[in-house]
């Protein structure tokens, strides 16, 4: 009896231990409970993925009904600390990605984002002003990007005679950071909370030329009329070189020929580009090839020989879009044609 008196008093403080984390975001802000339909179907997700992540928390916004029609629009925040400017590399700074997240008020569409920070996720909540999103709160060393390609990432780059190209084969976290993308796109093409036809990628700094503008407009992301629904969309950089072709050439010296910023689809093409990544960067992996998420697009794409995915993609040509930041410039063209 003691032995039932004292788990039963343990269930009962971790009820109240959630239920005081879940009022602390209670102000103007849903906090979801693990009881959830929202937390139920995640892990229905997870479950089917075989994926290991861990969620802490759940936060919800606005309204979750079917959006079938429309553009979900995925993004996270995850710190691995500031990483120093070297060469042509800027500075990376967790507080520069906080200020940008401010143009998330401006995005009518519904919004899934994963960060490991309750205080991340609560400012994100206060961002969208009430407008359909989802945050969920992780664990980021259980996911596969930090808990399983980290570590042996880390072995590759601490190989004096492998190529350091600052930040992409130096820092492992980094290199994490843009694999987790396909990863969080993974579960979100399962879990499709918001049940919408397509989704997007959208990395927190595509925008941050409107953020330092001010430049607050809402704007709706929307697949781009005259393309192929069928295939994913990519921010084509530029051609390959003759001997950037080859697989090692591209994961040793990291050329970059298709951007990582912002990528956009409907949930099927999704599906299998993102299964068919994470597969690639397994085989690449094997052979000792480690990169960031461009390097390993690249390699899957324009190595003709060695890789033949079955996966489409239609490249958005930077290029012919004179003035474009060429690695944002599907972002940019995507939000001009959007704008309310």
């Amino acid at each position: 009896m003691d032995v039932l008196f004292y788990l039963l008093n343990i269930s009962l403080l971790i009820f109240v231990v959630r239920c005081q984390q879940c009022n602390r975001y209670n102000n103007s802000t849903e906090c979801i409970r693990f009881e959830s339909s929202e937390y139920t179907s995640l892990k229905q997700a997870l479950q089917q993925l075989r994926s290991k992540i861990v969620v802490l928390d759940i936060l919800t916004a606005g309204n979750g009904s079917d959006h079938t029609s429309g553009v979900t629009v995925l993004s996270s925040l995850i710190d691995i600390g500031v990483i120093p400017a070297y060469g042509h590399a800027t500075k990376k700074d967790p507080a520069m990605y906080l200020q940008w997240m401010q143009i998330y008020r401006a995005i009518d569409n519904p919004l899934v984002f994963f960060t490991e920070k309750h205080s991340v996720a609560k400012e994100m909540i206060s961002i969208r002003q009430g407008k359909p999103t989802i945050v969920v709160v992780i664990v980021k060393e259980s996911t596969w990007a930090f808990g399983y390609l980290g570590p042996r990432y880390s072995n590759i780059f601490d190989d004096e005679n492998y190529p350091k190209h600052h930040p992409n084969t130096v820092y492992s976290d980094y290199a994490s950071v843009t694999h987790l993308k396909f990863e969080l796109m993974q579960i979100l093409t399962i879990w499709n909370y918001f049940n919408t036809e397509s989704a997007a990628w959208l990395d927190i700094g595509a925008y941050k030329n409107a953020v330092d503008d001010e430049d607050f407009r809402s704007f709706t992301i929307r697949n781009l009329p005259g393309y192929d629904q069928t295939k994913v969309t990519l921010n084509y950089i530029r051609d390959p070189k003759p001997r950037e072709r080859n697989h090692r050439y591209i994961m040793k010296y990291s050329p970059s020929i298709f951007a990582g910023g912002f990528w956009i689809g409907h949930i099927n093409p999704l599906k299998q580009f993102v299964s068919e990544y994470r597969k690639h960067v397994e085989i690449l992996l094997g052979e000792g090839l480690a990169n960031c998420e461009e390097q390993v697009m690249a390699s899957m794409f324009v190595d003709g020989t060695q890789f033949q995915p079955h996966a489409e993609v239609q490249p958005f040509r930077a290029l012919n879009y004179e003035g474009c930041d060429r690695w944002l410039c599907l972002a940019h063209r995507t939000r001009e044609l959007g704008l309310s």
